[in-house]
């Protein structure tokens, strides 16, 4: 999986060069800015304007290995836009802070991320993205760290990421330490939602995520989810009714597994995987050390 537009080249470039998140005239450029330039083809506060297809988004070396802080709702992206956070991984940092959503890609719009931390960001489903229907997400080098869904229903969640009717493609990823915790919050990473939804993840890890009812790290609701060489260790799915510690399957949903390791994960039932009914096919995963505290059930795939 590659990580770019296609053969469609990028519009334009624009340079952030600001940590603050603000939307003014005070002669600078920052994210948010950015990216309204990217989404109107307009010229915003001192951002260049956007063009006609894809726009880049890039920072100025004075921001590297800073942290933009939001002070106000999710940044939202109405057209296709590239956010680069530097040559390495992580160097740059976005955080909602506990008190806000990070990005939300409207319908239609495409976003793509590389070389990015998303902490902290925080709202009812996807505390750090909502990806809205018919609209895709990208991911390279990117981590996603304490982010949190709050969301009580069984359908909200995606602690760091929410698919609802999109699309996805996310890999060499990390999801640490994220969490679905309303009452019946599930996805503690990552949470695809219907029949529209199909999401791609490889070459990625998901680390210590939790829920409250179902998919410690990953809860997949009639959608498609393909898994490639991806690896879980110590997600927990909770106790409400606590299905499937690193991933839950459920309704029409199906997933294709190849490779990675699932170690350590729990839940009441499904320690590692959970299918309720749907169709899965694993080929060449190693299941080690899971543990299902329900009376009969299994460690690996509970179906």
């Amino acid at each position: 999986m590659a990580l770019s537009w296609g053969t469609i080249a990028s519009a334009a470039t624009i340079t952030v060069t600001t940590s603050d998140d603000e939307l003014n005239n005070d002669g600078d450029c920052s994210l948010r800015e950015a990216v309204a330039a990217a989404n109107t083809d307009e010229e915003v506060d001192n951002c260049e304007a956007g063009e006609d297809g894809p726009d880049d988004i890039v920072f100025s070396p004075i921001l590297a290995l800073g942290t933009i802080s939001l002070g106000q709702q999710a940044i939202a992206v109405t057209d296709s836009v590239s956010v680069d956070g530097g040559l390495t991984a992580g160097s740059l940092t976005i955080s909602g802070d506990f008190l806000y959503r990070i990005f939300v890609v409207r319908d239609t719009a495409n976003l793509a991320l590389s070389n990015l931390t998303l902490i902290r960001g925080r709202a009812e489903r996807g505390g750090a993205i909502l990806v809205a229907p018919n609209s895709s997400l990208s991911t390279s080098n990117v981590s996603f760290i304490r982010n949190e869904a709050t969301g009580d229903e069984a359908t909200d969640g995606g602690g760091a990421i929410y698919f609802n009717g999109s699309s996805g493609t996310l890999e060499d990823t990390v999801f640490e330490t994220n969490q679905a915790s309303g009452t019946s919050g599930s996805g503690g990473a990552v949470f695809v939602n219907g029949t529209r939804s199909a999401v791609e993840i490889a070459s990625s890890t998901f680390l210590r995520n939790t829920s409250n009812r179902a998919g410690g790290a990953i809860e997949n609701r009639d959608g498609a989810l393909t898994l490639t060489d991806t690896d879980f260790t110590t997600n927990d799915a909770g106790t409400n009714p606590g299905n499937g510690g690193a991933l839950h399957l459920s309704g029409s949903g199906t997933a294709s597994i190849e490779g990675g390791t699932v170690s350590r994960n729990s839940a009441v039932e499904g320690g590692g995987f959970w299918n309720s009914s749907a169709e899965m096919m694993v080929e060449g995963t190693t299941f080690t050390d899971n543990v299902a505290s329900g009376a009969g059930t299994a460690d690996r795939i509970q179906g």
